[in-house]
């Protein structure tokens, strides 16, 4: 009787070792599993039924205790917060759950969508940030409420707040300025001023820790460096200094040389120069 039972483990054992080792098959019909497969389920008229759960977030296990990498289940709930859930299948991926989801952007294009449900951006106080080459080309910020939209906008944008920046490179050495609007390529080239309005090609590039400025035009007020206070209309209407103060420029090519002063015109025409003491002057050009 001892060696029945000695030989009977042994044959257990064997049975065991060949299980573990070669594939499962499922099946009514007797079919061999595949040989890729560690379980091969095969049936016409029935499916493979997923654990239902009812989890609370992505951030958090439970109900599951210590699950798997690539643990799957079917979540029957929905759930509210940056986290939320809700129903469909989640797998974990180590550190949270993860759903899978079908429903994505077509690079080609897409159809059937919902105005009021389907959108692009996200769900949770994230930045929407858009790249090209991997350089930030666009972004809207809701803690900031900073919004860019070009090539290598408002960049490298550190804590400046409620900056706008529309066009190739605008507002591109900002890093702590805020309340600026910079629309045009490379317009505003802020890094610390604040309060600045530049609207043309390269209005206001050299700008750098000057406020409260408004230059309007291509080009206009671009040898501001430092000043505050000017003002600049037109194609090439600019302080002759970068550093003057309460100057205003309007006008074609008008320049503006002293603080506290506008002009208005060209070099070749009518100026207008209008000082601190309201005496004012009128020059013909030559």
């Amino acid at each position: 009787m001892r060696k029945l039972h000695v030989l009977l483990s042994i044959l257990s054992f064997l049975t065991c070792s060949i299980v573990k080792a070669q594939s499962v098959g499922v099946n009514a019909d007797g079919s061999t599993p595949d040989a890729s497969a560690m379980l091969d389920v095969k049936n016409p008229t029935k499916g493979l039924l997923i654990p239902r759960v009812a989890l609370t977030a992505t951030n958090v296990a439970g109900p599951v205790s210590s699950p798997a990498t690539s643990l799957l289940v079917y979540n029957t709930v929905a759930t509210s917060g940056d986290n939320g859930v809700t129903p469909g299948f989640y797998f974990w991926n180590g550190t949270a759950w993860e759903k899978l989801s079908t429903n994505t952007w077509s690079l080609n294009g897409n159809k059937g969508t919902d105005a009021t449900t389907n959108f692009i951006g996200t769900t949770d106080a994230q930045a929407l940030v858009f790249k090209v080459h991997n350089l930030a080309s666009g972004f809207i910020n809701e803690t900031h409420g900073n919004t860019a939209f070009g090539y290598s906008t408002l960049s490298p944008n550190i804590s400046g707040t409620a900056n706008t920046a529309i066009g190739s490179g605008a507002l591109f050495a900002n890093t702590v300025g805020a309340d600026n609007t910079a629309n045009g390529y490379l317009a505003l080239g802020v890094t610390t001023g604040s309060d600045n309005t530049g609207i043309g090609n390269i209005a206001l590039q050299s700008n750098t820790t000057g406020s409260n400025n408004t230059a309007v035009g291509s080009r206009a007020l671009v040898l501001n460096a430092t000043g505050s206070n000017n003002t600049a209309v037109g194609y090439l209407a600019d302080v002759g200094f970068g550093n003057l103060t309460n100057a205003t420029a309007i006008g074609y090519n008008a320049k503006v040389h002293q603080s506290n002063s506008m002009v208005l015109g060209d070099n070749v025409n009518v100026h207008w120069h209008i000082f601190t003491s309201h005496i004012f002057y009128i020059r013909a050009g030559i």
